[in-house]
């Protein structure tokens, strides 16, 4: 996929089985499923990022890595979506107003 190059924020899953690609100049975030060891990407769907112009990270919370979390630095926003565990597929949650939104790091709570 010749759009991944000018990729923003990137993510891939725990297992390998998914990677999560955040495109501003698409507002599309594109999630793929790899094969072949890794060797092949597979479009598995698109999430519109909702309007977030310079995204900075991706990451994902939870113990499952169901939610994924999106920073957005141009709209001060971070975006959070939930994830369906076997097919990859997203839904969005909503956006979160954050000054200035640079790199996230998720915990899980309580400890």
């Amino acid at each position: 996929i010749d759009d991944l190059r000018n990729r923003a924020a990137l993510a891939i899953t725990s297992d390998g089985k998914f990677v999560y690609a955040a495109l501003p100049i698409m507002d599309t975030l594109l999630v793929l499923r790899t094969s072949e060891q890794g060797k092949r990407l597979t479009v598995v769907s698109e999430a519109s990022l909702g309007g977030c112009k310079e995204p900075t990270d991706l990451k994902f919370a939870g113990r499952e890595e169901e939610l994924l979390l999106l920073s957005d630095f141009g709209s001060q926003l971070i975006a959070a979506f939930s994830r369906e565990l076997t097919t990859g597929s997203l839904s969005e949650l909503g956006h979160y107003a954050c000054p200035a939104p640079c790199c996230l790091e998720t915990m899980c709570w309580p400890p």
